[in-house]
């Protein structure tokens, strides 16, 4: 073999190392680093798609939080209403209490006279009919506060006569006011 036979076929060789090396890096690259870049791209929308969907999370629960808050605020609210419902067997204290504001309001009752108590719906009603005396005024004022601190009334009837021949600003008054009362034993 002579050098440039020899030269030569080192020359093939190192084209061939060449040739082989590059395939190599061709299959490499392929193989190994294109799918790699294909996932990292994945990854990275994957890991964008994860960081929004913890922040709308996080969004959710401050939600959730502000609506179980005000939950609990609804919930005090219906049970302090619910407790102030007057229940049938109320009927002395409001009796009591009615005797009271009229006293406040400067009416003389002359009579109260509380009917029987009837079924109507989930309620327990009674009417109470009441005969008095006083200023006009006055029984305004009276039915405005009688309303404030009892709204679980209404009232079915009033009159307001002025007395004959008088010089006075008194007046005959008669009302009757119907109390709707929760049944004994329930819950409001």
């Amino acid at each position: 073999m002579t050098r440039s036979t020899q030269t030569r076929r080192n020359a093939d060789i190192d084209l061939m190392g060449l040739g082989g090396g590059a395939l190599c890096l061709i299959l490499g690259w392929w193989l190994v680093v294109a799918p790699w870049m294909s996932t990292w791209s994945d990854y990275r929308a994957v890991a964008l798609r994860r960081a929004e969907a913890s922040a709308g999370l996080r969004d959710d629960v401050h939600e959730l939080e502000r609506f179980q808050v005000g939950l609990v605020q609804l919930e005090d609210a219906v049970t302090s209403q619910s407790d102030a419902v007057p229940h049938a067997t109320s009927t002395s204290s409001l009796l009591r209490e009615m005797t009271a504001i009229a006293e406040d309001c400067s009416l003389k009752l002359l009579s109260v006279a509380p009917q029987p108590a009837a079924n109507d719906g989930k309620y327990v009603v009674t009417d109470v009919q009441v005969a008095g005396r006083g200023s006009s005024h006055d029984f305004i004022r009276f039915l405005d506060r009688f309303a404030q601190q009892n709204p679980y009334q209404a009232l079915r009837f009033c009159s307001i006569t002025r007395l004959p021949d008088s010089d006075s600003p008194d007046c005959e008054l008669a009302w009757a006011v119907r109390l709707y009362l929760l049944p004994p034993g329930t819950e409001g």
